[in-house]
């Protein structure tokens, strides 16, 4: 295979209707126990998740980062959304690819393909971003000062090459 595949994360809120970026949001949130959001996934250019998978932003990204350090330790790693039935699946292919699936029974929102390197470097930077971010629109959320050691752990592992 050619060229690098490109895959990215971005967070967004949801405000009123629609989504707003998380780095576009104005203000706080109302109430930062209940943040509803989306992620939204990328790969070559394409969305392969988005907006319609909406749920509690605030408590999927800690689902999802708790994953990262066994993903990086060479182990699979699986979770559900935070208040719907849909499973969040990251397993190894090989040593140097992934498989993201995300399903709810039959259904599947995405199945893809992603180097380990470009996933775990991604989701580490999304998630760092984000904790920093939500850090200072949520008062009284106390995630950033639990989760950003971890992914700055992992950012440096990812650094120094330390992946199984």
């Amino acid at each position: 295979m050619t060229g690098s595949v490109m895959f990215s994360v971005k967070t967004v809120l949801k405000h009123g209707r629609g989504f707003v970026p998380l780095e576009d949001w104005q203000g706080k949130v109302a109430d930062s126990d209940y943040v509803a959001g989306a992620l939204i996934l990328s790969l070559d250019g394409n969305i392969i998740l988005d907006e319609s998978l909406c749920d509690d932003i605030n408590w999927l990204w800690p689902l999802i980062v708790n994953g990262l350090p066994d993903l990086l330790d060479g182990k699979d790693t699986e979770t559900g959304f935070p208040d719907q039935p849909i499973t969040f699946s990251v397993k190894h292919v090989d040593r140097e690819w992934l498989r993201l699936h995300v399903f709810c029974g039959e259904h599947d929102y995405a199945r893809k393909k992603i180097r380990k390197r470009d996933y775990l470097g991604e989701m580490t930077r999304a998630a760092i971003d984000f904790f920093t971010r939500f850090d200072s629109i949520a008062p009284r959320d106390y995630s950033a000062a639990r989760y950003l050691p971890i992914l700055r752990g992992i950012a440096d592992r990812l650094q120094s090459r330390a992946v199984r």
